[in-house]
């Protein structure tokens, strides 16, 4: 996940100048901006993985062996 964000970040801010004409109001390197994005992308795999996870936790070892 942490790998996935350096990219992305590392991507946003070497092609922000590239798509500029087509941001309109905010600088193409707008730190809040990447920020907040970087934020949100997080906090939605941060969830996405502890829903699931937790679903596992909770199951019984012994039942799903035998579900196999």
């Amino acid at each position: 996940m942490w790998v996935g964000a350096a990219l992305g970040l590392a991507a946003s801010v070497a092609l922000g100048p590239l798509l500029s004409r087509w941001l309109f109001g905010i600088a193409p390197v707008d730190g809040p901006t990447i920020a907040g994005a970087l934020l949100a992308v997080i906090v939605v795999a941060v969830i996405a993985t502890y829903v699931p996870a937790s679903r596992a936790a909770r199951a019984d070892p012994a039942i799903v062996f035998r579900a196999d």
